[in-house]
């Protein structure tokens, strides 16, 4: 299983970044909702990273791993409903 899917980068770049942006924002180029969104975006992409990283390894721990989880599924828009069969 492929677990590096976050791309590394060093505090010059995330700096360079961060400046890029707020000088859009200043310049009327990027919206403050935007990089509201943006950073709201990325803060829930960080907690779900977290959540899967403690991923239980047995089906014991899944259900309690599944009710700390659901709420970040839910800002996202993922249906925690059980499909059913008819």
């Amino acid at each position: 299983m492929n677990r590096d899917f976050e791309v590394q980068r060093s505090t010059g770049e995330v700096l360079s970044l961060a400046a890029k942006l707020v000088r859009g924002v200043i310049s009327g180029q990027f919206s403050a909702a935007s990089l509201k969104a943006l950073l709201g975006a990325m803060s829930l992409s960080g907690k779900l990273g977290a959540a899967y990283e403690r991923y239980p390894e047995t089906p014991a721990g899944f259900e309690a791993w599944v009710a700390r989880v659901r709420p970040l599924w839910e800002a996202v828009g993922i249906s925690t409903e059980r499909s059913r069969s008819k």
